[in-house]
């Protein structure tokens, strides 16, 4: 029998197939591992922004959740938007059944248009519940500001707000420096080891949505397959900017991935 490699996505919807757990699947299967994709929240975005969000129930995400557990086999957890305390609990309690398996944490905190998904109270259970439970948590400066709580200037800067996330428990912390000035895209590794990962930056690379969920779920197949962290940090930038240079005017916003060939 075929070994399928089974990984749980965790996030919000996407009609347009630019973000959440619409492009997650999509990374996955590209990459080899089979989605499953639990949602917590229906997003009416497009390329052009955010319309309206409807937060799911507890019960209908747990009852999703235990729906995919009973399947068996599941080796990697990615987690996107989680809108409540609520939300969080349910992850949390889950985790606990899926022990010794890569889990990374993409702290969506505000929508790329502007649209804030969790609450200053959300932030910190998020990071008292789950937080201690990931393998790598993924924020972009923004977030790591919004988590640190304190203001990102400089290369400095991003060393101390991932030392406080680190505090919080996570074996791993990346700050995605891709909005900083500079010729080259910085992201920035901190844990066991630190490291600073450089590619060429895409003047068009902030423009692209959805590269946040490419990053991180290329990052979880990549540590499903058992690649060593720094290595599957430095795979998942390599593969989020090809993804950024195929990008697509698909509608009447901003270019997205495109999966067509």
């Amino acid at each position: 029998m075929m070994d399928v490699k089974k990984i749980l996505l965790i996030g919000g919807t996407d009609p347009s197939g630019g973000a959440g757990v619409v492009l997650d699947s999509f990374i996955a299967a590209e990459l080899n591992a089979f989605p499953y994709a639990v949602v917590t929240a229906v997003i009416a975005q497009s390329s052009t922004g955010v319309f309206a969000i409807q937060k799911l129930d507890t019960e209908i995400i747990e009852a999703q959740l235990e729906a995919v557990l009973s399947e068996g086999g599941i080796a990697a957890v990615k987690s996107g938007v989680l809108h409540s305390k609520e939300a969080i609990l349910v992850l949390s309690t889950t985790l606990e059944r899926l022990l010794d398996i890569p889990f990374v944490l993409d702290p969506v905190l505000v929508s790329s248009s502007g649209t804030k998904l969790l609450s200053e109270d959300g932030i910190g259970f998020l990071k008292e519940r789950l937080f201690p439970k990931a393998t790598i948590v993924t924020p972009n400066l923004e977030e790591a500001e919004a988590l640190s709580k304190i203001k990102i200037d400089s290369q400095a800067d991003i060393k101390r707000a991932a030392d406080i996330i680190l505090e919080s428990g996570p074996k791993w912390v990346l700050v995605k420096g891709g909005h900083l000035e500079g010729d080259y895209a910085l992201d920035y590794l901190f844990g066991e080891q630190d490291a600073v990962f450089a590619l060429p930056r895409i003047e068009r690379g902030e423009d692209v949505r959805g590269t946040g969920c490419i990053f991180a779920t290329s990052l979880a197949v990549n540590l499903l397959n058992r690649k060593e962290v720094a290595e599957a940090v430095q795979l998942a930038k390599e593969n989020t900017l090809n993804k950024i240079r195929s990008a697509l005017h698909i509608g009447r916003g901003r270019p997205q991935i495109s999966f067509i060939r």
